[in-house]
């Protein structure tokens, strides 16, 4: 089962603390033995440990961002029915680069909003 850690910086000194999320990845390491990474934003940070099921590659990794650099998303769990909600998101002319759920989470819910949470048959 993967790991996620992140860390929200609500002043100057708490944006000090960002850079510490490699430290805490490293922490899951064996949660998500696979693919350990991290991302750092303006006053946040994300981080992921991988244990691949679905898509094994690289490139469906996480931290997982959108192609304009829009959305991220990190998560634990896996989405049954990705594949017929991918088949709904391509009908409306989306692009996928990997065969992850994640990659059809991420453009699901930046098609539907939090109300597509309604649409996922799975576990997270």
């Amino acid at each position: 089962m993967c790991g996620i850690t992140g860390i929200i910086a609500l002043t100057e000194k708490g944006k000090q603390s960002l850079p510490f999320i490699d430290a805490s990845v490293k922490t899951l390491n064996k949660r998500g033995p696979d693919h350990c990474d991290s991302k750092i934003f303006k006053n946040s940070a994300l981080g992921h440990a991988r244990l691949s099921v679905i898509d094994t590659s690289e490139g469906a990794s996480q931290p997982f961002c959108s192609e304009d650099g829009r959305y991220t998303l990190v998560y634990n769990g896996e989405i049954y029915n990705y594949k017929s909600l991918k088949q709904q998101l391509v009908s409306k002319g989306y692009e996928f680069a990997t065969s992850s759920d994640t990659e059809v989470l991420l453009h699901w819910l930046a098609e539907k909003g939090a109300n597509g949470i309604n649409d996922l048959n799975g576990f997270f």
